[in-house]
């Protein structure tokens, strides 16, 4: 399916409004577009940005806000989630993308979970081509960002 990937970021946000009534964190999202859609399955990326915006507000319970970031290029479109929470050691990096990977750590242990939603929004992202990365630093919060190929519509100036 070919879509704009801005069309899922409206629907997302206001899922994430009904459901964070206790907390109320405020997102910031800027949003730069060119012309160019996206090939690839529109629910299953929708659910890449639930996967990152959930992990956000999880780490992030002291946080004063999340910002999420679209932009479109020629090549790509990049979605870029950046949280001011617990952050993850350096050392977890490399392992942070696997099935039932949770980094170690006291106040790690205080956050429930499984381990599997990075897990599975690795998968979609590399089943779009994609990629995914991360940014982070213990207490400093942590940056995802994923980067999808994007389809041009023909006859479009870029």
């Amino acid at each position: 399916m070919t879509f704009d990937l801005t069309e899922i970021f409206s629907v997302t946000l206001i899922l994430f409004s009904v459901i964070d009534i206790l907390g109320s964190i405020p997102f910031i999202i800027l949003i730069r577009k060119r012309e160019g859609k996206i090939q690839a399955d529109k629910d299953r990326i929708a659910q890449v940005l639930l996967n990152l915006l959930t992990n956000a507000i999880k780490y992030s319970p002291d946080s004063d806000g999340i910002e999420v970031f679209v932009e479109n290029n020629k090549e790509s479109a990049t979605i870029t989630v950046k949280d001011y929470g617990i952050g993850i050691d350096s050392k977890d990096h490399i392992r942070i993308f696997e099935r039932f990977y949770r980094a170690e750590g006291k106040s790690e242990q205080t956050f429930p979970g499984f381990g599997i939603g990075l897990f599975i929004a690795s998968e979609i992202v590399q089943r779009h081509n994609g990629s995914i990365s991360v940014q982070s630093e213990k207490g400093k919060g942590s940056v995802f960002t994923v980067s999808i190929p994007i389809k041009s519509e023909p006859n479009q100036e870029q």
